[in-house]
């Protein structure tokens, strides 16, 4: 049985608004590393080390990338850790993506963490608490979102503690990280707006 969010998807408002938080200017328009069992990462989160070298191609050439440089990075298909490193130094120029492509590739994998939401979160939200779950589960994985304070709580039906667990996500390495705290203050600020 469908939940009551089967339905929603990213708002474009919240696309812009993940876009905001993930890409970075100089960094996810090329092939990155983003540090541990992460593979070589295009765009704001597309990681080449969890997709099929075929699914690269195709992924990549649908976004306007030259087949040549698509066939170069999907040699990345599989690779993670410092493999994956070494392999994003050596092909750093292969492409330089545009925000129109980057964005595209975003898409491309947002139909995932949408699922999340759908299936975990068992009672209505509207649409600015989706956008705003979708991108703390964007943030921190789909077995942290869905084993978080913040689903458990709005399932239960207190929405204010829910709003409240995401600033519990604000740690790398089990140390707290500006950036994350500053980026769960606005994921609350969006979950609380009205529709």
């Amino acid at each position: 049985m469908a939940g009551p969010n089967a339905n929603m998807s990213v708002s474009p408002n919240g696309l812009t608004f993940l876009y905001n938080r993930e890409a970075q200017a100089g960094v996810s328009n090329k092939p990155h590393w983003p540090g541990g069992g992460s593979g070589v990462t295009l765009g704001p989160g597309y990681d080449l080390g969890h997709r099929t070298a075929a699914q690269i191609v195709a992924d990549l050439t649908s976004i306007g990338v030259a087949s040549g440089a698509a066939e170069t990075l999907s040699n990345a298909a599989g690779l993670t850790g410092t493999d994956a490193q070494t392999f994003a130094k050596a092909n750093a120029n292969a492409v330089s993506l545009t925000q129109g492509q980057e964005e595209a590739l975003l898409k491309l994998v947002l139909p995932t963490y949408q699922q999340h939401v759908q299936n975990y979160v068992t009672v209505p939200v509207n649409q600015n608490q989706f956008d705003a779950m979708v991108s703390l589960d964007y943030n921190i994985g789909g077995g942290n979102f869905k084993n978080s304070s913040v689903v458990a709580n709005l399932n239960k039906g207190d929405v204010a503690a829910a709003a409240e667990s995401f600033k519990l996500w604000n740690k790398s390495g089990g140390k707290v990280v500006q950036g994350l705290v500053n980026r769960r203050e606005l994921e609350v600020a969006l979950f609380n707006t009205p529709v």
